[in-house]
């Protein structure tokens, strides 16, 4: 992990964070079993909809849940 603070003026700070894949892959991949188990969609069971397909229709809303979660995570 890598955290960056930048001063933009004196009283406002950037901070970035870097983690690398490798380190969030995993939690990633357990993020995806466990979106996936409450999502329901027409032609599968409740919870039992492919990864693949839950990745297709909810990527976006996917990813930012990861990334608030990976967030409070690592940089709290």
């Amino acid at each position: 992990m890598n955290v960056k603070l930048k001063e933009i003026n004196s009283y406002t700070r950037q901070v970035t964070v870097s983690v690398p894949w490798e380190d969030l892959e995993s939690a990633f991949e357990a993020h995806i079993r466990r979106f996936s188990k409450k999502v329901r969609m027409p032609g599968f069971r409740k919870g039992k909809v492919p990864q693949k397909v839950v990745i297709q229709n909810f990527g976006p809303e996917l990813e930012a849940e990861f990334a608030q979660d990976s967030i409070e995570i690592h940089y709290a």
